[in-house]
């Protein structure tokens, strides 16, 4: 599981205070609830979907999830028909305060309304499992060319930096996809099947 945030949000990332204070997608307003993804490229797509990536330094944390963490998992097939789309909202996050209130499980995982096919990771800070979840250190996300001092040559920064610019355009199709969710228009799942 990895997890985005600015950089003066690192220390209290896994907190949850962010979503109790201004709700989320799967959280209303009142419950503690961590956001993170499967993979560092669905974390960059998720934060870049929700977020203006100039706007601050953002790190990486990524967190493990050991065996004997309580999860549950739900699928496309578990939610509402138009899951993707903003106006189900209050719906997501209704599953998510009964996911909260039961205390089932520290883990709740879901498919990306982003990417369906890849999935998020909802973190309860608040279940005793919390406690046995690992969260790692802070990285720093560089996207800027280097050059490596002894060949002279673009290195694994200019990889980096074209996968960015690459996921930069497929966030800005992922915009444009939610908007035409957004008001109905079923060229959105064309352009979600392109991604």
């Amino acid at each position: 599981m990895l997890r985005i945030t600015t950089a003066r949000f690192a220390d209290t990332a896994f907190s949850g205070e962010g979503a109790r204070l201004y709700g989320g997608r799967w959280n209303p307003k009142g419950f503690q609830v961590v956001y993170t993804a499967e993979s560092r490229s669905l974390a960059l797509l998720e934060m870049l979907v929700q977020d203006d990536p100039l706007r601050a330094r953002h790190v990486l944390i990524p967190a493990q999830l050991p065996d004997m963490v309580s999860v549950t998992e739900l699928g496309v097939s578990d939610l509402p028909p138009d899951w993707r789309s903003l106006n189900t909202r209050d719906a997501l996050q209704a599953i998510g305060r009964d996911w909260l209130e039961k205390g089932s499980s520290a883990v709740l995982t879901v498919p990306s309304a982003v990417v369906p096919a890849e999935r998020n990771f909802l973190i309860n800070p608040g279940h005793p499992d919390f406690a046995k979840i690992v969260i790692g250190e802070p990285e720093p996300l560089e996207n800027r060319c280097q050059t490596d001092a002894q060949s002279g040559q673009l290195g694994l920064h200019e990889t980096t930096l074209v996968w960015i610019s690459t996921l930069s355009v497929r966030s800005i199709a992922a915009k444009i996809a939610e908007m035409l969710l957004m008001v109905g228009l079923p060229e959105a799942d064309n352009i979600m099947a392109v991604m």
